[in-house]
């Protein structure tokens, strides 16, 4: 698959200058180093634009040679862009309560803001150690919630997110289920509580019993979709043993 910078400056320089017959007209320069600069590689570029610049005529045959080394340079450029370049986004910042943590949500992201990974960080903020609870990079995590009930010696991270490409189609995307993870108040511990093929719709504690109840739906025809052939269900599980009461 072509990436982004590739397509995007071939395309962008094409739209520029569509009618090879005026090639004669065209400034070279300024329309090349354009394209370049906007791309965000001027360094690499200026190579070609100085090269460019002793060129007072250009045929056809020569304008596509150009194109396919602006369409090398720019793979080149993709394939081996140092990871230093990355950039980290610290999404949010959540108190773990009654303990020394903090969890802090993180995406890494490319020079070209591609998601390189994804994760939770648990930061023990009494000595500044560090427990990575990793999830898919184009996975999405849509709540973090603490639930802590004292009676009953429970305190537990509870996760719900997109983790599964079920329907296959090249990506985590909106159609995909989400699933509930319960994570240990350090990090340490990671457990999924609901399968792959569940679709979570909602999720509520009771306080009294330590028990979390999941409505959602079962991808019983395993098409990747809801339709009226799935089984709809309600799921009761003990949120200190994480193992299944019940089903509705």
């Amino acid at each position: 698959m072509l990436t982004y910078p590739a397509l995007a400056i071939i395309q962008r320089f094409k739209n520029k200058h569509n009618n090879l017959s005026e090639t004669k007209n065209i400034d070279w320069k300024n329309s090349l180093l354009w394209v370049l600069i906007n791309d965000h590689i001027y360094d690499t570029g200026y190579t070609l634009y100085k090269a460019i610049t002793r060129l007072q005529t250009i045929s056809k045959s020569q304008y596509m040679k150009l194109l396919f080394s602006i369409f090398l340079l720019a793979i080149t450029i993709t394939v081996f862009g140092q990871p230093k370049y990355n950039y980290t986004h610290f999404n949010k910042l959540t108190e773990v309560t009654g303990t020394d943590y903090v969890i802090a949500s993180i995406d890494t992201r490319g020079k070209i803001s591609e998601l390189i990974n994804r994760y939770l960080l648990f930061i023990d903020t009494r000595n500044g150690s560090t427990n990575q609870v990793d999830f898919p990079s184009d996975g999405y995590i849509s709540q973090i919630e603490q639930v802590k009930i004292d009676k009953l010696e429970i305190n537990k991270i509870i996760v719900t997110a997109k983790t599964v490409d079920l329907d296959g189609k090249g990506g985590i995307g909106w159609s995909n289920p989400q699933q509930i993870f319960i994570l240990s108040t350090d990090g340490k511990e990671k457990n999924q509580l609901t399968d792959d093929k569940f679709f979570t719709s909602t999720w509520s504690v009771n306080q009294q019993t330590g028990t979390i109840v999941i409505t959602g739906h079962h991808d019983t025809n395993e098409n990747g979709k809801y339709d009226k052939e799935d089984n709809n269900s309600i799921l009761i599980f003990d949120l200190k043993t994480l193992e299944l009461k019940g089903t509705i």
